[in-house]
């Protein structure tokens, strides 16, 4: 036979088995915990306008001239951004993408390298170039767009 104190600890323990299987059915059950849904939609609403990589416009600029074959005079190089205003460098790389031109061009979308820059970049190989950029913290940057830069006919 059991004691009545024996008794009274095996009710108890399951009656709070019992209540604590209620609970986790309640909680899993419950699509509103532990965050109502309303203010999760809020959440996820503020993290995407603060996330740069939510905005499609804001991944990269695009590169779109030069590409292929170019003479030294027509060396003009030119992307598109939708963002908001961003500093450029352009950068021209070698054919084993080392760098060998770095230009700042402020603001602006489109660009001619300066005298001195130009005279380092190399007639007749195959180059690179890419656009880069600092916005809020993150490096933007285009794709290296391959390129050749012909000699200028006299």
């Amino acid at each position: 036979m059991v004691s009545g104190k024996r008794l009274f600890e095996v009710q108890w323990t399951k009656l709070l088995g019992i209540l604590l299987v209620a609970l986790a059915l309640r909680l899993a059950l419950d699509p509103d915990y532990p965050i109502p849904r309303e203010k999760m939609r809020e959440m996820e609403r503020k993290a995407a306008l603060e996330s740069p990589m939510s905005r499609p416009s804001l991944l990269a600029p695009e590169p779109l001239s030069p590409q292929g074959d170019v003479r030294r005079l027509d060396l003009r190089f030119h992307w598109q951004w939708a963002g908001p205003s961003v500093d450029w460098t352009i950068v021209v790389f070698d054919d084993n993408l080392e760098r060998i031109v770095e230009m700042y061009v402020g603001p602006l979308l489109e660009a001619s390298l300066d005298e001195h820059s130009a005279e380092k970049v190399p007639v007749g190989t195959a180059l690179h170039w890419q656009v880069e950029g600092l916005w809020k913290g993150h490096l933007l940057r285009s794709m290296p767009t391959p390129f050749r830069v012909l000699p200028s006919e006299r």
